[in-house]
């Protein structure tokens, strides 16, 4: 746990989407029994209870296990829109913590600064929050507009696990860039004038 306060903005995201892609691989790479409940979510579900069906022994226990423990907590698939409202609302969160100053982005941008260069410029930085909102947009269309309603249902801790990877990505796409989305020190008051260059 010293290890994850020790880390700055950029490299606590990185490790978030590193220990996320292990976990996804751990549970792919688990046998069948185990690891398809942990993945399968909606129309999935119906696959992953059709082999189960048809294990036996040890890995029946382990996938009705496996199932008792994802069928708890189920959540509308409805709420993948939620996922892309989040998007959006971190999209429009930075965007206006980068046209007001706002002392959210000041803090983050003075533990970044303070930990190494940054590696994106500037106008990567609005490169990358560009193509957020408009992924967020899109998808949001697709999934009020487009997609028809579905019953099927998915894990709550997946959804979850999609909540958290929006809210991450929302700092992830700029941080990088931290040095360059604010005013340097000299020029402002507040939660930067104190922080090395």
């Amino acid at each position: 746990m010293d290890t994850l306060r020790g880390l700055d903005p950029a490299s606590f995201c990185q490790a978030f989407f590193l220990l996320g892609a292990a976990g996804v691989l751990a549970a792919a790479a688990a046998p069948s029994a185990g690891g398809r409940p942990l993945l399968s979510y909606g129309p999935r579900t119906a696959e992953r209870n059709a082999v189960g069906a048809n294990a036996s022994g040890l890995r029946s226990h382990v996938d009705a296990l496996a199932a008792a423990l994802t069928a708890w907590g189920q959540v509308p698939h409805a709420w993948f829109s939620t996922f892309y409202l989040a998007s959006l609302a971190c999209s429009a969160f930075w965007g206006l913590q980068h046209l007001r100053d706002g002392e959210a982005l000041a803090w983050f941008a003075s533990v970044q600064a303070a930990s190494r260069l940054p590696s994106m410029t500037l106008g990567q930085v609005y490169l990358a929050w560009a193509l957020m909102v408009v992924q967020g947009l899109r998808r949001l269309f697709e999934q009020l507009v487009v997609v028809n309603a579905s019953h099927s249902k998915m894990w709550a801790v997946h959804w979850a696990l999609g909540m958290s990877f929006y809210l991450v990505v929302g700092v992830a796409v700029w941080i990088e860039g931290a040095r360059r989305t604010c005013p340097p020190p000299s020029s402002r008051a507040g939660p930067l004038a104190d922080s090395p260059p």
